[in-house]
């Protein structure tokens, strides 16, 4: 991996356009996406407030590095965490540092890399089933179908006797209320008890602890093995522990598990699924570019839907994937609390300050990345990720809180693409702009595509039937 070496003082400053009592407020929530972009050209540390909150934004990746290097001292905290906890708990996500290394021991088995061409089967086997039912012409919503089939998978791959469709719909709509008020809530302190989108949202989480609870419940009563991961969790021993967990055991508590299964259901549903959409769009909007992966993916595959076996050769599917997380990151913000009176490049840090990295505006830098606004997967070719400054890209975070499911999602997100392209020609909608709108998760508008069965499936040529 290479390093980056600084040689001029690490700069720190102020962003402008702080106003009189609500600080940055204003800018922040007119655009946040556009107010992150531009910090980076002020200073490498650059100072925000909201009203009297105040922190520190992080846009240079030595300082992102070292960030994410040292958990101990940057623990995880601040206005991100503490919506993300009023949504997931304290599980893997979202646990201070004193917990999160025996949470990660108790999970890891269930993310060993032999478990994933098990996992790899059955998101084969619904993406299979989900790009068999579009129709030649048929007009979707990618956001909404991806979501949707990453709901089927992460369901079915935490509960192999779980929640019918019925069940797995309310959960999808339970999630998309909480995240959409995520940032909001984050950000909007005031009236958080009483806003018609809290009230909303706080259902929507009644209803979907409800039914995590019911489904942990009945594994329980059942007593029955299934090939899962909610299984592992709760067969989950810490041999290396000392067994002194809140409820006396050396597994998982309940509470833990719950929230260890919600953790799981948010990232594996709305983080990848916002991913295959972002793809899907960036290839709709680009015909060269997907008419390249369809050339791939037909060598590939043959006809049929991608599997496990497959992944190794879908190189340019791959870096389509890397360059969607680029500049589309679903965990597009971050915050930390410093525990202890420390120093951040050449600016001390006096107990408790909140310090802010967002991997958007890492992504969008243009000294990292030429041209950072085009879609590029060939840009991976010339620079793959282990040759840029470390905390340059980051859509999985690094170090010891690095996603533990990167693999999983990625395995998804490159077999759904693959097979998607390899069946269908994706046609942009004209007067359709797509545009990212930030929750807990960076996700799109909607993305209205007009589909094509490919040659191998009717006479179409390389761009759709003739006169689309």
């Amino acid at each position: 991996m290479s390093q980056h070496h600084r040689i001029a003082p690490y700069t720190t400053g102020t962003a402008p356009g702080r106003w009189w009592l609500l600080g940055h407020a204003p800018r922040i929530m007119k655009d946040p996406l556009a107010f992150l972009t531009s910090l980076s050209a002020h200073a490498d540390l650059v100072r925000i407030s909201i009203g009297p909150w105040h922190g520190l934004v992080v846009c240079h990746p030595d300082l992102v590095h070292r960030v994410l290097m040292d958990d101990r001292t940057f623990d995880k905290d601040g206005p991100v965490y503490e919506q993300s906890k009023r949504t997931l708990g304290e599980g893997l996500v979202t646990c201070p540092h004193q917990a999160h290394r025996r949470q990660r021991r108790l999970l890891q088995p269930a993310f060993r890399r032999d478990r994933l061409p098990a996992y790899a089967a059955t998101m084969t086997g619904h993406i299979d089933t989900m790009t068999r039912a579009w129709t030649d012409g048929q007009t979707i919503d990618a956001f909404s179908c991806m979501h949707a089939n990453s709901a089927r998978v992460a369901t079915a791959t935490l509960f192999a006797a779980g929640p019918d469709e019925a069940a797995i719909a309310e959960m999808v709509r339970c999630i998309d209320i909480i995240v959409k008020a995520g940032f909001w809530n984050m950000f909007a302190p005031l009236s958080r008890q009483r806003a018609p989108w809290n009230r909303r949202c706080a259902r929507a989480q009644a209803t979907l602890n409800a039914t995590i609870d019911g489904i942990i419940g009945d594994y329980r009563r059942r007593g029955r093995r299934h090939e899962d991961m909610l299984t592992l969790l709760l067969e989950a021993r810490d041999e290396d522990g000392d067994g002194s967990d809140e409820d006396g055991t050396d597994g998982l508590a309940p509470a833990e598990i719950h929230d260890q299964v919600m953790s799981f259901l948010m990232a594996g549903i709305d983080t990848t699924g916002s991913t295959m959409a972002w793809a899907c769009h960036l290839l709709a909007g680009n015909p060269g570019i997907q008419q390249r992966v369809r050339a791939e993916v037909h060598t590939v595959l043959g006809g049929r839907a991608a599997e496990w076996h497959d992944l190794p050769r879908l190189e340019l599917t791959g870096r389509v994937i890397s360059e969607a997380l680029r500049l589309y990151p679903p965990g597009w913000l971050f915050t930390r609390n410093v525990t202890q009176d420390s120093r951040l490049g050449d600016t001390v840090l006096p107990r408790g300050t909140t310090v802010i990295f967002s991997p958007y505006q890492m992504h969008r830098q243009g000294g990292l990345f030429p041209d950072p606004e085009r879609f590029d997967p060939d840009r991976w070719l010339t620079t793959p990720a282990g040759r840029l400054p470390r905390g340059a890209y980051i859509p999985f975070s690094a170090g010891a809180r690095q996603c533990i499911g990167n693999d999983f999602g990625l395995t998804e997100a490159t077999l759904t693409l693959a097979t998607v392209i390899d069946r269908w020609h994706l046609h942009p909608l004209p007067g359709s702009p797509v545009r990212p709108v930030p929750g807990l998760a960076l996700r799109p508008t909607p993305i209205p595509l007009r589909l094509h069965r490919t040659s191998r499936d009717s006479s179409t040529d390389a761009d759709g039937p003739a006169g689309t």
